[in-house]
């Protein structure tokens, strides 16, 4: 076996030790010698571990998050470390005198600062993600501003034509109020010497006009200013008594032509009706 090929089998070796650390949760002091052994046993022959392989190790730790973690990776690496220490380091010179041990501990340090790398880089990617998540409700949050900004702007304008469509229906009720008032009255004027039953069916007919003209500009402007159901629920109350009304304004318009045929036939008493003054 060539020396390639011996320093990747130990790599692999390490590896492995690693990954035993990162997934035991407790770690009983028989099975800490027997990783002792196994790493002096690794560190001989000058053997000296590559540090580049312990960063992409424990990243791969970090993200499995099932059976490996580096919590659990530092909570034996400190037992280890304290272990190692109270074993093998000389209570006089405070130092390692075996070269295999010396070689341990360092890489209990270089694990221990990769182990401090990954956990601001945890850190760091876990602050980013928190920040994408703000930024991603700061942009829901504006496309909702922006949307009922869009939402008012249309109903400020929906506003200003519907504004413009009830003075223009208010105009037109002034006007057909004003001309049938102006019709009744000249139609009372100018039948002071005509029938009492034409008086009455051209009154009748003004009546009709003048009422369903109201009440249909009216509905239209109730329709204009709130065009949810329950406000046209309210609106179709007033439908009955002007439905009242028509029919009542219809009979006697019926009544009245009844009444004038059989006054003109000459049937008493209505002929005597055929003619009154209006003073």
């Amino acid at each position: 076996m060539n020396g390639i090929d011996v320093r990747k089998k130990k790599e692999e070796k390490i590896t492995e030790i690693i990954i035993q650390l990162a997934s035991e949760d407790w770690i009983e002091e028989v099975k800490l010698d027997k990783y002792i052994d196994d790493l002096r046993e690794i560190y001989q022959h000058e053997y000296r571990h590559d540090y580049s392989i312990f960063f992409p190790l424990l990243s791969r730790i970090r993200n499995d998050g099932r059976n490996m973690s580096i919590a659990t990776l530092n909570d034996n690496l400190r037992f280890l470390r304290k272990y190692v220490d109270k074993k093998y380091c000389e209570p006089v010179e405070g130092a390692y005198l075996d070269k295999e041990i010396r070689q341990i501990v360092k890489l209990l340090d270089h694990l221990n600062l990769e182990s401090s790398r990954i956990e601001v880089i945890t850190r760091n990617e876990s602050q980013f993600e928190d920040l994408k998540i703000q930024l991603k409700n700061i942009k829901n949050e504006s496309e909702i501003a922006q949307k009922q900004l869009e939402k008012a702007t249309r109903k400020a304008r929906a506003m200003q034509t519907e504004l413009i469509s009830i003075l223009s229906v208010f105009s037109a009720v002034i006007l057909v109020f004003f001309v049938d008032t102006q019709s009744i009255t000249s139609a009372m004027i100018s039948m002071q010497s005509t029938s009492i039953f034409r008086l009455i069916l051209v009154l009748s007919i003004c009546g009709l006009i003048l009422f369903n003209g109201l009440f249909l500009l009216f509905q239209f402007i109730s329709y204009i200013i709130s065009k949810n159901s329950d406000d046209k629920v309210v609106m179709l109350k007033f439908v009955k008594p002007i439905i009242i009304l028509n029919i009542v304004l219809v009979l006697l318009i019926v009544l009245d032509v009844a009444c004038w045929y059989c006054c003109m036939l000459g049937i008493e008493p209505f002929s005597k009706l055929y003619y009154v003054p209006v003073k």
